[in-house]
């Protein structure tokens, strides 16, 4: 991906935001920011209390993507 002065590029196309991209990489709607871990996730009140959650072993980014050979 490139940053642009009028959005971004990937995969050969331009995009005015970020969530655009992630959709286009998950298949599924995310936040371009939150995808990209330009931003974390704020925690629900269950969290802030400290209850375990599914998403404690869930990393708060996704993994760098992998250039395909």
């Amino acid at each position: 991906m490139t940053v642009l002065a009028e959005g971004f590029e990937y995969d050969g196309k331009t995009y005015a935001s970020l969530t655009p991209i992630a959709r286009t990489i998950t298949g599924a709607h995310w936040s371009g920011p939150r995808f990209f871990g330009l931003v974390q996730r704020r925690p629900s009140g269950r969290e802030r209390e400290g209850a375990s959650t599914l998403l404690d072993s869930v990393p708060a980014t996704p993994a760098p993507l992998r250039e395909e050979r």
